[in-house]
């Protein structure tokens, strides 16, 4: 808009290495000249980050917690898929889209705050393997334009109960915390199925803790609830719990006519 802008790329000192490879300290310094430039800022930037939304509106980031390193690392990005595209019983898909469409308003916020809860939301995952969980994941990733950050607490001994928290708590904004195979870390009389450093009180520690982001959306992924202890899927810490089943006929005559549209009612 006829406005003339500077940009200082500096570096200082030398390249020094890290856990996360070489690094240097870099500063980026942006000036606008004569008058309106505050105006003429914000309208740049403005216009920076919209551009940046419209051209990923049909894709999603995933990101992987690197333990070694103590960040998220990103994975790379995906088109998203529609919920259309995942073809499920209609009542599960309609009353989790209910259930996250309710959530996400401001009334749903402004009543967790009045009444001290913490504004997150947990989902169970549960059921047979293939039957469209992680499809699942992936059309809400893209319904609500959410990032998709998945952890898989190994036994990395840097992987902790403070690494777990704050894996958490730094977690991109807008973003879905996938928790996958949750059965394969503890039994159902607390104990750590693998070497694990995290205890058990530690993941339920962070998946309630009071210094997490508002607005937070977990979801944890297993084939066996019945594994699972009480605790950590009880009302109040998991608030849905989804089934995937078996497909069912309707199903089944769906994704035929899905994948061979010419050959329905042959």
């Amino acid at each position: 808009d006829g406005h003339r802008f500077h940009l200082m790329n500096s570096r200082r000192g030398p390249v020094v290495g890290t856990d996360n490879g070489p690094a240097a300290w870099q500063n980026l310094v942006l000036l606008c000249e004569g008058e309106g430039g505050r105006e003429a800022m914000l309208g740049l930037l403005n216009k920076l980050l919209f551009d940046e939304e419209t051209n990923k509106s049909n894709e999603f980031t995933i990101f992987r917690w690197i333990a070694k390193w103590g960040e998220w690392e990103e994975a790379g990005c995906k088109k998203a898929r529609s919920l259309d595209s995942v073809v499920l019983p209609p009542e599960t898909k309609d009353r989790l889209v209910n259930d996250l469409d309710n959530f996400l308003t401001p009334a749903t916020y402004k009543f967790y705050v009045e009444h001290g809860i913490p504004y997150k939301r947990s989902f169970l995952f549960y059921g047979e393997p293939g039957a469209g969980k992680t499809s699942l994941i992936q059309a809400l990733a893209g319904k609500y334009r959410r990032n998709l950050c998945i952890m898989q607490p190994t036994s990395d001994p840097k992987f902790t109960d403070d690494a777990l928290a704050d894996a958490i708590k730094d977690a991109p904004p807008r973003s879905i915390i996938v928790l996958e195979d949750v059965d394969a870390l503890f039994d159902k009389q607390r104990q750590a199925n693998t070497k694990l450093s995290i205890t058990f009180s530690g993941l339920l520690n962070a998946l309630d803790g009071i210094a997490n982001p508002d607005g937070q959306l977990f979801i944890l992924t297993t084939n066996f609830r019945e594994n699972l202890d009480a605790a950590l899927i009880r009302n109040g810490r998991v608030d849905l719990h989804v089934c995937f089943s078996h497909a069912t006929d309707a199903q089944m005559s769906t994704l035929f006519a899905q994948f061979y549209p010419g050959e329905a009612g042959r």
